[in-house]
């Protein structure tokens, strides 16, 4: 995958599904959950890598290291999707706090850490247990970012909502083309009957 975005940016990247799956789960507007294909943080600590933000364990968190500028955590969807809102699960032990001050960026470009050109769709500040969060954006990559310095990121769990996007209608291939127009054509008794008919007319006039 793409290298970090500046010097210091050591992401690790754990790919946790081989293919992606819309979970049957739905939330309270009837949007679909996505199952992320994988995650990546920035400058993992200890043994809390990434893919624990998205293990479906509430008990477990991944973690930056400590007093990082603009740590971020970056869910990869798979695919580019239409995202609508997240549900962020705080670290449950200790910590709440470090997730006062945070955006959430939504775009198809990789390892940005909240940079252009994914866009911002959310900001806010929280020490909430659980929060949902909209944020409104096509993308493939949905990153937690918290801007500043002497900053530590630690998150439970990060559950993305939204709904796939329609493919683009498929344009019929030409032996399709070519049957459609076979089929239509006239029978050949047909043919033959009205080329008598137009063989009198002209004989008469």
């Amino acid at each position: 995958h793409a290298g970090p975005r500046a010097a210091g940016m050591s992401p690790s990247y754990e790919c946790t599904r081989s293919v992606l799956v819309l979970l049957a789960l739905q939330s309270a507007s009837g949007q679909v959950r996505f199952s992320p294909a994988g995650a990546a943080i920035i400058n993992v600590y200890g043994s809390a890598p990434a893919s624990k933000c998205i293990d479906d364990n509430v008990n477990s968190f991944c973690h930056s290291l400590q007093n990082q500028v603009n740590p971020w955590l970056e869910i990869d969807l798979g695919s580019s999707k239409a995202v609508t809102q997240l549900l962020l699960y705080n670290r449950a032990d200790c910590c709440q706090d470090r997730l006062s001050n945070f955006e959430v960026w939504v775009g198809n470009t990789q390892n940005t850490g909240g940079a252009s050109p994914n866009i911002r769709c959310a900001q806010g500040s929280s020490t909430a247990t659980s929060l949902y969060v909209s944020c409104v954006g096509t993308g493939r990559f949905v990153t937690v970012n918290l801007p500043g310095s002497s900053r530590t990121l630690n998150l439970a769990e990060v559950y993305v909502y939204g709904s796939p996007l329609s493919p683009s209608p498929a344009t019929p291939e030409p032996s399709a083309l070519a049957t459609t127009v076979a089929t239509t054509a006239l029978p050949a008794t047909a043919a033959a009957l009205a080329a008598s008919a137009l063989a009198t007319a002209l004989a008469a006039t």
